[in-house]
């Protein structure tokens, strides 16, 4: 079991991150191609595994990285220029690090980034709903509901079936972090150098299910080119007529279930059967007008709509990236 000690003003701090980390869950990613059963995964793997498999520097480059380290602490800590090098510095950072940096840039391109739409899209309504819980019910109740394996027992958070250990944050808070590809049940970042004061990050799992998540990791480029269409993240998170349906309901306010089907081109039930499952998703909000209900997408529903795919990665002959020195938990 491993224990994150919080004082009174650690539990004040804390806040759920405003953003997804690509970096984090091309790592995880990276551990979890190692892993097998039903998850929702298989295909994803077998594909991955299929791109390895081909010619080329750069495909060999990954194919070593995905051989040789698995463990998320090592990989991170070779991206931050901490592991062995036998060539020393070089321009601010060593070989080791340098090529690391790379390799798992070029996974994240191959493994994670034709899926990041969706994934993002996922990873942004579990923040969202997190900071909900938080702002209704509380920060206790936040904690106890980050996963089966994570319990708050004050003044710890404890976090079971990982490996034994213990953090004290001091007064840093603590960001939590929602993740795809985490297999174990938390993982600890923690910040080092100039960033020491930082708080640390706990990603903690949270995916669909297995079949849900093969919809999301599906191979999106054979289809799309079959249908001559570009990928859609938002249709793949929700299904395409409720992405649809969120987008039209964008265009103005107060949308009423005969525009929205005439629109749509489906029947009114249909139309109804979709706001339900938006307004329980806290992505629209609907209210009586007269003898009608209107619909209009809430600042949640507009957070997703704007969720686009992840364009900003450094290139391999670019800067490395930074990383945190991680703890294991």
């Amino acid at each position: 079991m491993y224990r994150i000690i919080l004082s009174a003003d650690d539990i004040m701090s804390i806040r759920v991150s405003e953003t997804s980390n690509p970096i984090m869950e091309a790592v995880f990613a990276l551990q979890t191609l190692h892993g097998s059963g039903h998850d929702g995964f298989g295909e994803w793997r077998l594909r991955v595994g299929r791109h390895l498999m081909r010619p080329g520097a750069r495909i060999q480059r990954m194919a070593n990285l995905v051989r040789t380290v698995s463990d998320p602490d090592r990989l991170l800590a070779l991206c931050a220029g901490e592991g062995p090098s036998d060539s020393g510095k070089r321009g601010g950072g060593n070989a080791s690090q340098i090529q690391s940096t790379a390799a798992i840039q070029d996974f994240f391109r191959l493994a994670v980034a034709p899926h990041w739409g969706p994934l993002s899209a996922h990873l942004t309504l579990a923040g969202n709903m997190r900071r909900e819980v938080m702002s209704r019910e509380g920060v206790r109740v936040l904690l106890d509901a980050l996963g089966p394996d994570i319990r708050w027992n004050a003044p710890a958070l404890e976090i079971h079936n990982v490996e034994a250990g213990e953090l004290e944050l001091n007064g840093t808070g603590l960001v939590l972090a929602p993740s795809i590809f985490l297999t174990s049940t938390g993982h600890v970042v923690r910040c080092t150098g100039k960033r020491a004061r930082e708080a640390p990050v706990l990603f903690f799992p949270d995916r669909p299910a297995p079949e849900e998540l093969g919809r999301l990791l599906s191979d999106t480029t054979s289809a799309d080119e079959e249908r001559g269409t570009e990928s859609d993240g938002l249709a793949a998170l929700l299904g395409r007529t409720r992405a649809a349906a969120l987008r039209v309901l964008r265009e103005r306010e107060g949308w009423k279930n005969a525009e929205l089907a005439e629109r749509l081109g489906v029947s009114a039930a249909a139309v109804s059967q979709h706001t339900t499952v938006l307004r329980a998703a806290g992505l629209i909000a609907t209210r009586r007008n007269r003898s009608h209900v209107v619909h209009t997408v809430t600042h949640l529903g507009r957070l997703l709509l704007q969720v686009g795919s992840f364009d900003s990665w450094p290139t391999a002959s670019g800067s490395p990236v930074s990383a945190p020195r991680p703890t294991f938990a």
